[in-house]
């Protein structure tokens, strides 16, 4: 669907525009493709940072970066969507139901379709509210969005596939470089990747294990704290770094120059960063059930572990290294081909739209 092949202007909801915010930083690429389809798009967000998109594309803060109080947040909110609604005619909510709950009657009364994007294993009571408010719920895979509905529609994930590419060099290295992005925070279970380690190590098998993300929470604090006394406790100092929060531009260069992600998450929902790796031409190593939405069905019993089960993990990443080079190289290349032509941006924002004309 090149750009002029749909007349629908759009207004998007979400939590922050800011291309060098470590977590949401990409979701700038995804007004990109929005905008490269619409005539017009105008985003809402809490909070606006720093960002280069096209002159088609407005942006309007509720306010969060200038510290305002939730009521101002509540009131410009009503106002913009209000005052705008001549410019858009459908709405697009971005992982916050809330949005949906807070809109919904109004945009049903002026008949805009409104879709939600939620990509989560946790069911709150919102999204209960919003699924009935809402006109379609748009997810990245089956187990993506768990609550009950005739309205869900899996569209991919929407990674940058032109950025998040395959790399050029995919030789391993000595010590082997392994690499894991996240939050930290208790669901990660980041201590099996840790035990994991300290296993390969005691095995012969050197590795460096690299933890780009950091704590949003004092309970994440309090995680982050303990498995550090862990790395400490097992002499892997030298082993395991912490490189906190970093933007999207650091982690592929850091993707690029490892050689396995891992993944160690109780979540079961689908991270987005598996498959950015996974792009990248990296083996991903997971024990998250969402993954068998995404693994060809041979490849999931070498690259997925049980949870929790460190030993599990160290015995597939040495069964994986076993592997004749050309099978590895087979191997990277098909999981990069998955991300291509199943989870892109383009390919999310033009089967997003496709699926407010057919609404």
């Amino acid at each position: 669907m090149a750009k002029g092949n749909t007349t629908m202007n759009l207004l998007i909801m979400t939590q922050k525009v800011d291309a060098s915010d470590p977590i949401l930083g990409f979701f700038d690429r995804w007004i990109d493709a929005f905008a490269a389809h619409c005539p017009s798009v105008t985003v809402l967000c809490l909070e606006e940072g720093t960002h280069d998109l096209p002159s088609s594309v407005r942006v309007f803060s509720l306010g969060k970066e200038k510290k305002q109080s939730r009521l101002r947040y509540l009131l410009r909110f009503y106002r913009l969507i209000i005052r705008e609604r001549s410019r858009y005619d459908a709405v697009f909510v971005h992982m916050n139901p809330e949005y949906v709950v807070l809109g919904g009657l109004l945009w049903r009364l002026w008949k805009k379709p409104v879709g939600l994007w939620y990509a989560h294993g946790h069911v709150p009571f919102s999204l209960r509210i919003a699924e009935r408010l809402a006109s379609i719920i748009f997810t990245s895979t089956k187990s993506g969005c768990r609550v009950r509905s005739e309205k869900i529609r899996v569209v991919g994930q929407g990674i940058d596939t032109s950025f998040f590419h395959l790399k050029e060099n995919n030789a391993l290295h000595v010590p082997l470089s392994l690499v894991t992005v996240g939050r930290i925070s208790e669901v990660k279970h980041l201590e099996t990747q840790i035990d994991a380690i300290a296993i390969l190590k005691e095995k012969g098998l050197s590795g460096m294990l690299h933890i780009i993300g950091g704590p949003l929470t004092e309970e994440d604090r309090m995680y982050e704290k303990k498995i550090r006394e862990r790395v400490k406790e097992k002499k892997l100092e030298n082993d395991i770094f912490f490189l906190g929060p970093m933007t999207n531009r650091d982690i592929r260069s850091h993707l690029f120059s490892a050689d396995l992600f891992l993944n160690s998450s109780a979540t079961g929902s689908l991270d987005k960063a598996m498959l950015e790796a996974m792009a990248c031409g990296m083996p991903v190593f997971s024990c998250n059930d969402a993954m068998k939405e995404v693994f060809p069905e041979a490849y999931y019993p070498v690259l997925s572990f049980q949870k929790q089960n460190a030993s599990a993990l160290a015995e597939r990443i040495q069964g994986f290294l076993s592997l004749p080079e050309e099978k590895r190289q087979d191997m990277t290349q098909q999981l990069s081909a998955i991300v291509q032509t199943r989870h892109g941006v383009e390919r999310l924002a033009a089967g997003i739209l496709l699926q407010y004309e057919k609404n």
